[in-house]
């Protein structure tokens, strides 16, 4: 009864998948609808059934999926992987454009490997369901485009004060052996 009065509140429930519309008056929510009611703001969020990882949706699904490949492969293939797809600074021998996008899909260890995929787990799953899977697509590339330029930024203005303070500091050095030379 308290479940029918709650979904009699929420028969006029926003869902940007339209498909699942005779679902709202939601009188047989568990055989026609794949949503379920989870929490006390009446929220809706996908139920796909199956086990933890099936129920994943797909975009974090396919991300944790080649990030996993990506830390196997560099198990094996050592340093190559580092080399190859790591972010460099650009003005490294081993910088690479490309390394913008692949930096991200790179990981250093299995803590690490783990901690990322379950924050990405934990909040993307909520920003998947309410933006969708492209638009969560594009939110995952942008920032981690643009963790890598400010990343990349942050290293330049690092690298040219600290040549900036080694050039000053040799320009007194010089001074002063040229001072000490003179006496």
């Amino acid at each position: 009864l308290l479940m029918h009065s709650l979904l009699v509140q929420n028969q006029r429930t926003h869902h940007p998948d339209t498909r699942f519309s005779h679902c709202y008056p939601l009188k047989r929510l568990r055989d026609e609808c794949p949503y379920k009611l989870t929490d006390k703001f009446n929220k809706m969020i996908p139920y796909r059934g199956g086990n933890f990882f099936t129920s994943l949706p797909p975009v974090i699904k396919n991300l944790v999926i080649i990030n996993a490949l990506m830390l196997l492969i560099t198990f094996f293939t050592g340093n190559f992987m580092y080399e190859k797809f790591s972010l460099f600074y650009f003005e490294s021998e081993f910088f690479r454009p490309y390394q913008f996008v692949t930096h991200m899909f790179m990981h250093g260890n299995f803590i690490h490997l783990f901690f990322n995929m379950y924050s990405l787990i934990i909040f993307g799953i909520v920003l998947e369901h309410v933006w969708g899977s492209q638009k969560f697509f594009l939110y995952y590339m942008v920032t981690g485009l643009g963790a890598a330029i400010l990343h990349s930024l942050v290293l330049y203005i690092d690298y040219s004060s600290q040549v900036a303070a080694f050039e000053a500091g040799n320009q007194y050095a010089l001074q002063s052996m040229q001072d000490l030379l003179m006496t």
